[in-house]
């Protein structure tokens, strides 16, 4: 299972002003119990937004817009130590 790090360029919906941030995203299938693991390892507080590997990334989100979306690094799951 990988984890991957990316960073993504959007804007906010209420005023248009743009951002970029850094987001990481789970493999799809990891239990709570190794989302939570993998997110100590990366002090998940250094994450704008956890996606699902699954879950689509670019375009409207609940506050935000995706436009760009740019792969930082990739990691398997028992590298994240």
């Amino acid at each position: 299972m990988k984890v991957q790090v990316i960073c993504i360029e959007g804007r906010w919906k209420d005023n248009n002003q743009s951002f970029e941030r850094r987001c990481l995203v789970m493999p799809k299938g990891a239990s709570d119990s190794m989302r939570d693991e993998i997110l100590k390892e990366f002090e998940y507080t250094q994450f704008f937004y956890i996606f699902d590997e699954d879950e689509r990334i670019l375009g409207e989100h609940l506050d935000f817009v995706v436009d760009f979306k740019n792969p930082i690094s990739e990691y398997e799951m028992g590298d994240v130590q």
